[in-house]
């Protein structure tokens, strides 16, 4: 039988579905005719249906040679090559397929994957919507193109692009999730998580999903339920890094370290080389005040994928060793990149400015903290997170209004007698950490982090009453301790012997209406500073939280205004003192300032508080290496080697 014969007879096998019948043929065939195109690339594609990608990628490659005029050939050649992650040679394939069959739908699809592997997210969209554009309800080609929207940023487009791929075809499960992904992502909270639950129910061994659910439920500080979904995600995908690192993210949150630091290294034992999961561990290092071992594994995960800003800013934040000069320079080419986020761009920026701030170009720092800060409003804004001033403003009002002389009175006989709680409030950057690890230190004391517990309160009164803080006015004693106790029984999960356990949350300040009515005898401390060296400092920090109003000088001023006015109501208003405590007096005259504190808490002097940062624990917020210095007072005034860039805010406050 010659080789013609003998394709023939392979290839209506091949086409019947009996492939393990069609290659032995094909191969003969090629035994005889060895330099056969037709028979090279068929047999190629039986060992790709096969899963046998590089035999595939083998036998297709030998076919293109024999004949690169071929749109087909090179189009299944990029296909294989995709399937095998050798992106940059697929991008070559399919582009040249694009070139000979400029209407190939499949070819401009599998050029789109090429260069989404390969980052090349601008250059991935438009090769993808001229895929769509050619097979406009193509549900694949619509859900890879939604997945290049994801990744610049642009969820609105992402979000319109994979319903018009599940509208295709509803079955579609992997469309469904990533929908229900960008759903999340426009801050669509609700939407994404009933269509989570709905996957679910038709496909419950779908295991992507509940790693999506667990981030929105995350978003929701549902905390438990999270940690439900991503142990989920592990047991139908063991050998996915991800899942580990999504869950250690949220016992990270809870406190929970010891497990955190397991799910971690759990991770890397299945993907050693996994830039984001090495971060990960840095991160909780240097949370831990492990600084010397946290950087070593940032500058590991610059080995593994030097385009990770977070990495040299995490370095620069440990202050234990500067950045290279090849460090600095790749820094300033990723600003400059299209194939790099703006999100990465930003925390480039924000690196570049403190390394040219302890230089001393204060200029040259200010430039990149503009640019920094730019980069990440406009990141913020298309998630959704944007800051209205008019609306705070009204928010706050509303709360000055209801929380007044007459709801107070009413609610006096109400609360729960703890005195565990301690509430440290104020603006960010204010000296919250160092407060918190005061406390801390001392033996009866302990300090639970940045909680959210309030914000749960409020969340689950919002969703069960039409308006807040309305929903308080016929509040009885059973539903004020049945919140305090839920509070109590959290805070007290952390530490159970504890006198006194400090929420350095700074955000309370907004909400000491209800904390006063829910813990009458807590005590309150309110953290101040010099509202430019705040100003100054929000701008310059690099927040993982969406915090819009830190991104822009005279949204910060805004920001403010709106701050000073609920605090004076605050302060002519609650039934509970509070403890005024200014950063320059704490940091100048610390002996003093640590009794005071330890004083209004109730508690006997312990000498530790004035060693607080010898005192154990991780700290979680922006100021966790500076908490593990002694007092300094070089952040005091800092505002005015800036005076000029920060007119604007300064304008707004109205300071002379």
């Amino acid at each position: 039988m010659n080789a013609g014969s003998l394709l023939q007879e392979a290839l209506a096998h091949h086409q019947a579905g009996r492939l393990q019948d069609a290659l032995p043929l094909y191969q003969k065939a090629l035994e005889i005719e060895p330099d056969q195109p037709d028979g090279l690339h068929l047999c190629g594609l039986v060992h790709h249906q096969l899963g046998q990608g590089e035999q595939a990628a083998e036998f297709i490659g030998r076919a293109v040679k024999l004949n690169g005029e071929s749109a087909l050939y090179r189009t299944n050649f990029a296909i294989v090559l995709n399937m095998l992650g050798r992106f940059a040679a697929a991008e070559e394939a399919a582009e040249a397929a694009t070139r000979l069959a400029a209407e190939n739908a499949e070819a401009w699809h599998h050029l789109g994957i090429s260069r989404l592997g390969q980052k090349k997210f601008e250059a991935a969209c438009a090769s993808l919507t001229k895929a769509t554009n050619l097979a406009p309800n193509n549900p694949e080609y619509l859900n890879n193109l939604g997945t290049a929207y994801r990744n610049l940023e642009q969820n609105d487009k992402a979000v319109e692009t994979f319903r018009q791929a599940v509208a295709g075809d509803p079955s579609f499960v992997v469309g469904q999730t990533n929908l229900a992904e960008a759903l999340k992502g426009a801050g669509e909270i609700a939407e994404a998580e009933y269509l989570c639950l709905t996957i679910i129910e038709r496909h419950p061994d779908h295991a992507s999903v509940y790693h999506v659910l667990g981030g929105i439920l995350l978003l929701r500080m549902a905390y438990t339920a999270a940690i439900e979904a991503f142990k989920k995600y592990i047991e139908l995908n063991p050998d996915q890094t991800k899942g580990y690192v999504a869950l250690a993210g949220v016992q990270n949150i809870l406190a929970d370290y010891d497990e955190a630091e397991k799910n971690l290294n759990r991770a890397l034992e299945i993907n050693p080389n996994s830039a984001s999961t090495v971060q990960s561990i840095g991160s909780l290092l240097l949370q831990k005040g492990d600084k010397i071992n946290a950087v070593e594994r940032f500058k590991q995960v610059i080995t593994l994928d030097p385009d990770i800003s977070q990495s040299y800013f995490d370095i620069i934040s440990a202050g234990t060793e500067d950045l290279s000069a090849d460090n600095l320079s790749h820094l300033k080419s990723i600003i400059k990149r299209d194939d790099v986020t703006d999100a990465n761009k930003a925390t480039a920026g924000f690196t570049l400015a403190r390394v040219a701030e302890k230089a001393g170009d204060m200029a040259a720092s200010f430039t990149y903290l503009d640019r920094a800060n730019e980069l990440r409003l406009s990141v913020l804004e298309k998630f959704g997170y944007r800051f209205d001033a008019d609306q705070l403003a009204a928010e706050f009002q509303n709360y000055r209004d209801f929380f007044n002389a007459d709801f107070f009175d009413q609610t006096k006989e109400l609360g729960h007698a703890s005195e565990v709680p301690v509430f440290v409030i104020g603006l960010p950057r204010t000296g919250t950490t160092l407060v918190e690890r005061i406390i801390a230190s001392h033996a009866e004391a302990d300090g639970a982090g940045e909680l959210l517990e309030i914000e749960n309160i409020i969340n689950d009164l919002k969703r069960n009453n039409e308006t807040y803080p309305a929903c308080l006015t016929n509040l009885d004693s059973a539903e004020t301790n049945k919140m305090a106790e839920g509070y109590l029984t959290y805070l007290q999960s952390l530490n159970a012997s504890a006198a006194r356990i400090v929420d350095k949350n700074p955000f309370n300040y907004i909400h000491l209406g209800l904390v006063t009515c829910l813990f009458p005898k807590a005590k309150i401390i309110h953290c101040r500073r010099d509202l430019r060296d705040v100003g100054y400092s929000c701008y310059s920090q690099n927040f993982s939280d969406p915090v819009p109003w830190t991104n822009d000088l005279r949204s910060i001023g805004l920001y403010f205004k709106q701050y000073q006015i609920i605090m004076a109501h605050w302060e002519k208003s609650l039934p509970t003192p509070v403890l005024t405590l200014d950063y320059e007096n704490l940091v100048t005259d610390f002996d003093d300032n640590a009794k005071r504190i330890i004083e209004h808490i109730g508690l006997a002097w312990d000498e530790n508080c004035l060693k607080f940062y010898d005192s154990e624990g991780a700290v979680q917020t922006a100021s966790s290496t500076q908490v593990r210095e002694p007092v300094y007072t070089r952040s005091v005034g800092r505002w005015q080697q800036y005076a000029e860039q920060l007119k604007p805010l300064i304008e707004v406050l109205g300071i002379e």
